[in-house]
């Protein structure tokens, strides 16, 4: 066996990747629940909502724009990001 030389150029670094939160089904959220995201105090919530329900018209009849999901996407982020910020949310009345 013959030794091997180092690597000429040095190895670049190697980023990690962000993670990225889990995805919320904002429509099967209670109604006390989606109160509360909509008026918690940073009002991100409500300005992703509010977005939301301008880009996807048409998300009930199968036409789903990339706006309508990169909308819904940037609504699970705000809701994440309050959650996280330490909103507290009511206690559900049902559970799955």
């Amino acid at each position: 066996m013959r030794p091997t030389a180092p690597p000429s150029h040095p190895r670049p670094e190697r980023r990690h990747r962000q993670r990225r939160p889990t995805p919320i089904p904002w429509r099967r959220l209670e109604d006390r629940t989606k109160d509360a995201l909509r008026k918690s105090p940073g009002g991100r919530v409500l300005a992703a909502y509010q977005k939301r329900g301008k880009e996807c018209k048409g998300a009930l009849s199968g036409e789903v724009t990339r706006a309508c999901e990169q909308a819904d996407t940037a609504l699970s982020n705000a809701v994440v990001a309050e959650i996280r910020g330490g909103l507290t949310l009511p206690v559900p009345e049902h559970l799955p």
